[in-house]
């Protein structure tokens, strides 16, 4: 199987050999484009990006009069062709945070007004990663301290205490927590989601790549084993949190660290 291009709204990836000719060919299909759309292709913007390594590599950007640049990058929030488990894609995610964190801390906010912040906005801002990339434990112990510390200090200069563990205050407000997310739980869930929509997407280009790299279902791999071992982990979870919390038809806590929600 080969994928010769993708468009995706107004850019258009091509992948191709690092070689003239081809180079040579794709220089003059787009000069066809321009003379019969009239769309002008923008070459100051357009980009070449060799993979693994590419002998001369600059008259090949010359055909094309576009720049060179190195993989990966990131095109549209994503980062493209890096290591799924580095931790250094996720700093833009920090930077973020502790932008709007050192704006926040300039105004009086109660107790109520920061865990709002917390669960709307700092939750939300590494969820479009989080999609598609495992976050490591050392982003989570990040970001927690972050939200920790903007939970029980706010704009105080000098360091506060923490009046309840971290784990009370990301339990489900029914059970007398603050519904603060659990980054690895929820991380755990927007990747799973893609086992669901492998079943779901037929005609999707990326679930063909996958069937064409791993191989038809019940031979190299089996999904089925993977959903069931998806849906063990989930009622085994369950389980857990109904015993710890009375018994297996638990009921929503009435008090808690923080009093009735």
């Amino acid at each position: 199987m080969e994928v010769t291009h993708l468009l995706n709204a107004d850019d258009t990836m091509v992948f191709c050999e690092a070689e003239q000719e081809q180079i040579c060919y794709l220089r003059v299909i787009l000069v066809i484009f321009e003379a019969c759309s009239r769309l002008k292709i923008n070459w100051r913007k357009s980009n070449i990006f060799p993979v693994k390594e590419v002998q001369q590599i600059q008259p090949l950007a010359d055909i094309l009069r576009c720049r060179i640049e190195d993989l990966p990058i990131i095109y549209l929030g994503m980062p493209l062709n890096a290591n799924h488990k580095a931790v250094n894609i996720w700093d833009g995610i920090i930077e973020k945070s502790q932008k709007r964190l050192a704006l926040w801390k300039s105004q009086y906010l109660s107790l109520g007004g920061r865990v709002v912040l917390i669960n709307v906005v700092l939750d939300s801002l590494p969820t479009y990663v989080m999609c598609l990339f495992p976050i490591p434990s050392e982003v989570v112990k990040i970001l927690d301290k972050l939200r920790r510390d903007f939970l029980w200090q706010g704009s105080k200069i000098e360091k506060s205490f923490n009046l309840v563990k971290w784990s009370a205050v990301q339990q489900s407000k029914s059970f007398g927590g603050l519904g603060v997310r659990n980054l690895k739980l929820y991380d755990k869930s927007l990747l799973i989601k893609w086992l669901w929509r492998f079943t779901q997407a037929n005609q999707s280009l990326w679930r063909e790549i996958i069937l064409h790299k791993y191989g038809p279902e019940g031979q190299s791999w089996l999904m089925l084993n993977i959903l069931q071992t998806c849906l063990a982990v989930g009622s085994e979870e369950e389980e857990a949190k109904a015993k710890k919390y009375g018994g297996e038809q638990s009921q929503p806590a009435s008090g808690g660290p923080f009093g009735r929600s």
